[in-house]
């Protein structure tokens, strides 16, 4: 099981999981800003997926960006990479 960055943790809250990756929710109340973290060791870029990993990850986003579209009424969702800090 990877590892989260503490600083992201404490921006976060936890809220649960996919198969592949952890859902966090930042503590922001102007946005809802969710980060999919995949639960992979040693992960800083997305191409260092296996790729089953790489297209689970884009269901996950996908379903999440649908719920969110759907529950916020949003007009358009931004979805990033952001590399998380591993501890080797």
């Amino acid at each position: 099981m990877a590892q989260i960055h503490p600083k992201l943790l404490e921006d976060c809250l936890v809220l649960g999981g996919f198969p592949l990756c952890k859902l966090l929710l930042m503590k922001d109340a102007n946005y809802p800003w969710v980060i999919l973290v995949p639960d992979r060791d040693n992960l800083r870029e997305i191409h260092h997926l296996t790729e089953d990993d790489r297209q689970q990850l884009t269901r996950e986003s996908a379903f999440l960006s649908e719920v969110l579209e759907q529950t916020f009424q949003a007009d358009k969702i931004n979805i990033a990479a952001l590399g998380n800090v591993f501890f080797p």
